[in-house]
């Protein structure tokens, strides 16, 4: 295990920056890509992570440690093609040249299954896709960033050159348990926390539109444990679904955007910043404000299981309760840290 070499992208990110340190709580040898040698990097070198500098356009580095590395795992974006093309690229140098097939594990996310809702329920027939059903993830298309990502994957892998794995984080809540924690990746994610600022800058709780779409949630430990899970059970050679069955999605249930702003004007009102725990709408203005380019998708419907994610042997621990009793410290926290 010790000797598995790991060439990682995002290891300074929310979503990323968790499971580099699992990795390496776990003895796997990781070299990291980073945009700036700074405290991060060597905050990650002191842990025994090799740092490279560079960025996403740096797809001569990428391909060449991509074509030196077992695995890749790619954290840093989801919708990036030309880095993806030059992981791709590496790894097929590494199998022409020592025949050795290696693995990819890829982030994409729940976004690809959203539907523009402007805040409005899901309609009573909306598809709930899940990760067993490629079909249904099939039949989406490649007009979404992430899918013609994707589809570049999936050819590979169908080439024999590389394994690959696709994780879709859902919206991800929580602070990380693990080593780093705004040392080297950062402390919070983006959905929820948008709501957080945005609300507490207008000083009262603020619903988009109804803010009754909803989306499947997670806890950034559980996700964690599911990278853990489908890269061991790769490395183990079993059959847990690959390529263009490898789609992993991460969910312990959903929420509704309106239990989350009514979570978030209690904490508000609990410490003064707000005169009453009852949200109001956004105003258009607002929402540009707050929000910026991604107000439309403040108010989809994200709609997805993750089956396969648990015939794989994941477990999450952390439910739609745990979901709503963390807005409180999460509120806490970017106030103190931000305000």
């Amino acid at each position: 295990m010790v000797a598995t070499h790991i060439f990682f992208l995002g290891a300074n990110g929310y979503v990323g920056g968790p499971v580099a340190s699992r990795l390496v709580d776990l003895g796997y040898r990781l070299t990291a890509l980073v945009r700036k040698d700074d405290s991060r990097a060597a905050a990650l070198r002191a842990r025994g992570v090799e740092v490279v500098i560079g960025d996403l356009d740096s797809t001569d580095l990428i391909r060449e440690r991509a074509a030196s590395s077992h695995a890749v795992f790619a954290c840093a974006s989801n919708s990036h093609l030309p880095s993806t093309v030059a992981i791709l690229e590496g790894f097929e140098q590494r199998y022409k040249k020592e025949g050795k097939v290696g693995i990819l594990v890829q982030t994409s996310g729940t976004g690809i299954f959203t539907v523009d809702s402007r805040g409005a329920a899901p309609a009573p027939d909306a598809k709930i896709y899940n990760d067993l059903d490629i079909a249904g993830i099939e039949a989406l298309g490649t007009a979404h960033p992430q899918r013609k990502v994707h589809v570049k994957v999936i050819e590979a892998a169908e080439k024999g050159y590389l394994r690959s794995y696709i994780i879709l984080p859902s919206t991800i809540f929580g602070i990380s348990s693990l080593a780093g924690v705004s040392e080297i990746f950062n402390k919070h994610s983006n959905q929820l926390p948008a709501l957080i600022r945005g609300s507490i800058k207008r000083k009262q709780a603020g619903l988009v539109g109804e803010y009754k779409n909803t989306w499947p949630l997670v806890h950034t430990d559980d996700l964690t444990d599911l990278y853990q899970r489908v890269f061991e059970s790769a490395l183990e050679g079993k059959d847990v679904g690959q390529g263009r069955e490898g789609f992993y999605v991460a969910e312990n249930g959903k929420y509704y955007g309106v239990e989350a702003a009514k979570a978030v004007g209690e904490a508000l009102l609990n410490r003064k910043i707000a005169d009453t725990a009852e949200p109001s709408t956004f105003s258009p203005e607002e929402m540009q404000k707050y929000y910026g380019a991604y107000a439309n998708f403040a108010g989809t419907n994200s709609q997805a299981l993750g089956d396969r994610s648990r015939r794989a042997g994941w477990a999450p621990r952390y439910d739609h309760a745990d979901f709503i009793a963390s807005i409180d410290k999460e509120v806490e926290t970017i106030y103190q840290e931000e305000f």
